[in-house]
């Protein structure tokens, strides 16, 4: 999902990076790893947000 959303972002506001990547043959490692760095970023994420606004899983339990 990260992956095609940062895709996205490349073809459309930074082509020239899109397109050496593509002919380079490294867009495919990249936009995998990029996927795969968020993918272990939003559990991180979501730990501090949840630190920063108070929430304990006694509240998280009773909603």
């Amino acid at each position: 999902m990260w992956g095609q959303r940062h895709l996205r972002y490349l073809k459309e506001y930074r082509r020239i990076t899109y397109f050496n990547l593509l002919t380079d043959g490294r867009l495919n490692i990249y936009l995998s790893d990029i996927d795969k760095q968020a993918k272990e970023m939003v559990p991180q994420l979501t730990e501090q947000m949840a630190e920063r606004e108070g929430v304990t899983e006694q509240i998280k339990s009773t909603n």
